[in-house]
């Protein structure tokens, strides 16, 4: 139950600053006070259940969506073109995108092509493959470091 209410507080504090609430205010549309909703948010105690509702109507979201929930049935394969692999153009095209706004010494190239073994539905979810994946951003993220310098 306690990985529940870690999960529920971080949504909780990320739907409140999205909505560009401060505690006090939260607190005063759902009818509590902003020392209930700092322990809501710092996991020290849980929302009675009757807030959910309130609380999604005030996110504009679902009660799923502040519990992080996906029903197993969405669970699958998450694709943009379902049942198909993305079409060679777009992928070139997404790069091609990638690399104007981002590169200026190849340091996207590895990143862009483990993100294409990915969208092709070729990566598996290995440790390798996720050190592959970090390592690749990580050297992206240093070219863009050195190019904002």
């Amino acid at each position: 139950m306690e990985n529940v209410n870690v999960i529920l507080a971080a949504n909780i504090l990320k739907y409140r600053k999205k909505s560009g609430l401060s505690q006090d205010e939260l607190a005063q549309k759902l009818g509590v006070t902003f020392q209930a909703v700092s322990k809501w948010e710092n996991a020290k105690a849980a929302p009675d259940i009757a807030f959910l509702p309130m609380m999604a109507d005030v996110f504009e979201c679902s009660i799923d969506d502040l519990f992080s929930y996906m029903p197993k049935s969405l669970k699958g394969e998450l694709n943009i073109f379902p049942g198909d692999s993305v079409p060679d153009g777009m992928k070139r095209y997404i790069g091609d995108q990638i690399k104007l706004q981002l590169d200026n010494n190849g340091s996207t190239n590895k990143f862009l092509e483990v993100m294409a073994e990915n969208l092709s539905g070729s990566f598996e979810l290995t440790d390798e493959n996720i050190e592959r994946l970090l390592e690749a951003y990580r050297e992206m993220y240093r070219g863009i470091r050195n190019k904002k310098k």
